[in-house]
């Protein structure tokens, strides 16, 4: 993809407890200690030390520039402490062509806070109310319970299973007509 097809930089997002900002160069500590973590990239690699993180980064921070306007990475700060804890990205999806996929991803130190959760949600609602998308989906691994809580807790419903780096993952749909009255999404949680 071209430069041109990024015609806008990637919105910083808010919540109550989070602010979901681009990764930059200098977050190479912070990214480091997510991906480095095997129990958050569960069944791949970890990245080895601070150099192999600084060439991801890189990677990433090329890779997420050249995507279609509104997709990319956001950096998931908490609010109180300004530390990142997370990573929540909109790109194109892996298993459905023309589909947007969602995934997430928290430090282990900071499961089972929720904060997958908000972040996510955040992102959902920038997806369908900003950038118009009218469905979007999550490659969840079918052993991490947590993570499918996470879609199940956004509104996705299962729609079938994909193989995808060699490990059998759900596949989870939202489809904002299917959802009805309890996930209204309001317009304004992002600046």
């Amino acid at each position: 993809m071209t430069e041109s097809k990024r015609s806008m930089p990637l919105n910083v997002l808010e919540t109550h407890r989070l602010i979901l900002r681009p990764w930059t160069s200098g977050d190479v500590s912070s990214f480091h200690q997510l991906w480095g973590d095997p129990k958050v990239v569960w069944g791949r690699d970890p990245l080895a030390d601070r150099g192999a993180a600084e060439q991801a980064l890189a990677a990433e921070l090329r890779r997420w520039s050249a995507s279609p306007q509104g997709q990319g990475a956001w950096a998931v700060v908490e609010r109180s402490s300004g530390e990142i804890i997370g990573n929540v990205s909109l790109q194109d999806s892996t298993s459905s062509a023309g589909q947007v996929e969602l995934s997430y991803h928290v430090m282990s130190t900071r499961w089972n806070e929720g904060v997958a959760t908000e972040a996510s949600h955040a992102v959902l609602r920038y997806a369908l109310l900003a950038l118009g998308l009218k469905t979007v989906s999550a490659i969840v691994p079918v052993d991490h319970s947590p993570s499918c809580r996470v879609a199940e807790k956004l509104g996705m419903n299962r729609d079938g299973d994909v193989t995808h780096g060699g490990q059998t993952h759900h596949v989870y749909v939202f489809l904002p007509e299917e959802v009805g009255d309890h996930w209204e999404p309001v317009q304004g949680d992002w600046p």
